[in-house]
């Protein structure tokens, strides 16, 4: 059986404003490589049209942690350390999963515009891999 987290998380900008900063892979690489952020060593996306999706995203992301390890290991260790993120981006809609919260049920506080995004992560050596979908709910 799968995991289930819930994140509650403000940002002061639009639905379809977070979704293209999601998208913009010069915000997202100093996101991941920056000293201030995730610290990766290496981050590089390539990305292309979501198949029968109007306006979404495929991405392919090749990501390389920045480990502090002699020298002599380094090379070694941060290879198997290192993954390729496979995401496909649907864009945000208006209407959710169809909960609208008018019967007070689980839905009730979500708000009326959504996005998913499914993720696939594939380590280079010896892990498993590591499905993810994650639904954003939108407020304005």
């Amino acid at each position: 059986m799968g995991k289930s987290e819930v994140y509650l998380t403000s940002f002061d900008v639009s639905p379809v404003e977070y979704f293209d900063l999601m998208l913009d892979t010069v915000v997202q690489q100093e996101i991941h490589t920056s000293k201030d952020g995730l610290n990766m060593s290496v981050w590089r996306a390539s990305d292309g049209p979501l198949l029968g999706v109007p306006n979404g995203t495929s991405r392919v992301v090749f990501s390389e942690p920045d480990l502090k390890v002699p020298k002599f290991l380094k090379k070694w260790v941060q290879k198997a350390q290192s993954y390729n993120e496979y995401s496909d981006f649907y864009p945000p809609k208006l209407g959710g999963d169809g909960d609208d919260g008018e019967d007070g049920g689980k839905g009730a506080n979500r708000a009326r515009t959504t996005s998913k995004r499914e993720c696939v992560v594939v380590p280079h050596v010896g892990a498993n891999r590591m499905t993810m979908t994650f639904t954003e709910y939108y407020t304005e």
